[in-house]
């Protein structure tokens, strides 16, 4: 079976841990290194997020929803579970809604109206692209950008392999959310016998908006090259998407010799470099099993947070604001 992250009691220095594993694995496997690349943000109206707006919000400030994803933006979840609702459609996401209804339809959701059940499907779908578009920073961090393009670049077994590793990366807090939307997705491409909507069609509609072009790359000779690679990410995202966060049990039972546990030595010593001190092995293994759990026993896990009550996917238990901070701040 496959466990998720809270579960496998892993603390803020093990999930710490097992992301520098997957960085290592990727850099020996796949000779993919991550560089601190960051994006020119898009300025945020979080001011705002109190006052219901939900466009060109960050995540962690728009009101929640608690399902079994984890938190997630309300107004996500109430658009997808909506779509869903008309997933057999022709050309959803593909078809445009109106300009005129959509800028009112968005206006009254940033007002905190409920409008969606009364709305047409392709606006909905049209918000749901807007939305993404609009957040101040993409769901699909710019660090990881060039590495996932990079991935696209692998012979399949690979390139799914180096995808998936490489969402393991996505910030505790957005992996719920990429979790869930991706998830949704497939449920769509499963369709498109009805909709005619298979994953390479939704990754090359959601391309711009989920892996955002800067204003460079927009004019560049190169930019339709990468926007193929970048509907390659989403494709892999898509027909994968229950792997997407999910450490594999290889990947965790390396951690041991990252902390220079050698078992062929009989009394090696290792430096502790906080407190400058030299401590055995034994010593340095107990305090990390104290705090991050025993890696070689696990299965694989999934980088989302532990919650001890699960909820149907489609409630909509909002927290209080005083809960949201404390969830944008954890």
């Amino acid at each position: 079976g496959q466990q998720r992250f809270g579960r496998a009691a892993m603390d803020g220095s093990g999930k710490r841990l097992a992301q520098l594993a997957v960085q290592q694995h990727l850099r020996a496997a796949y000779g993919i290194k991550l560089k601190n690349r960051t994006g020119k943000r898009k300025a945020s109206r979080s001011t705002a997020a109190g006052e219901g707006k939900v466009f060109g919000i960050p995540l962690h400030e728009l009101p929640q929803v608690v399902c079994e994803y984890g938190n997630l933006p309300c107004f996500l979840v109430e658009a997808c579970q909506y779509l869903e609702e008309h997933i057999q459609i022709e050309g959803l996401f593909r078809k445009s809604g109106s300009v005129v209804r959509l800028k009112t339809l968005k206006n009254k959701l940033d007002k905190g109206e409920k409008c969606l059940s009364s709305a047409l499907p392709c606006d909905v779908a049209g918000l749901l692209k807007q939305f993404f578009r609009e957040l101040p920073e993409p769901i699909l961090p710019y660090k990881l950008q060039e590495a996932l393009i990079k991935a696209q670049k692998l012979d399949s077994e690979e390139r799914n392999s180096a995808t998936l590793l490489i969402s393991c990366l996505v910030n505790e807090g957005i992996i719920e959310t990429l979790r869930y939307f991706f998830q949704f997705l497939k449920k769509v491409s499963l369709r498109s016998a009805e909709n005619k909507m298979d994953s390479c069609n939704l990754a090359v509609i959601f391309a711009p908006n989920l892996l955002q072009l800067s204003e460079i790359e927009k004019i560049s000779v190169h930019t339709e090259k990468k926007l193929r690679l970048q509907a390659g990410v989403l494709q892999t995202l898509i027909d994968h998407a229950e792997g997407i966060g999910q450490i594999p049990k290889f990947i965790l039972e390396k951690i041991p010799s990252m902390l220079g546990i050698d078992d062929s030595a009989s009394t090696p010593v290792l430096h502790n470099e906080q407190e400058s001190e030299i401590e055995t092995p034994s010593e340095h293994l107990r305090k990390r099993r104290q705090s991050i759990g025993v890696f070689s026993s696990m299965t694989p896990v999934m980088v989302t947070p532990n919650f001890k009550r699960k909820y149907p996917a489609d409630s909509c238990q909002r927290l209080s604001s005083k809960k949201r901070r404390s969830i944008g701040n954890s």
